[in-house]
């Protein structure tokens, strides 16, 4: 049973809801990455834009620019 949003998240700040759209064969694979890893898709889909945002702002860090 899949709980949405993880409680780890709601303690930290409020959540706002967005829609992303997926070409259907894309959201077959992180929906079985998710089932592999044993979370949600949710948890999934926000553990990858934090760690791209991370990279990104490294990289940015790097040329003088800063992301966010």
């Amino acid at each position: 049973m899949t709980k949405f949003p993880p409680k780890s998240i709601l303690n930290k700040e409020p959540i706002i809801r967005t829609n992303i759209s997926f070409p259907k064969s894309l959201h077959k694979q992180v929906k079985q990455c998710a089932l592999d890893e044993e979370t949600t898709i949710n948890a999934l889909v926000l553990k990858a834009v934090k760690k791209s945002l991370i990279s990104s702002n490294e990289t940015s860090l790097k040329t003088q620019k800063v992301c966010l």
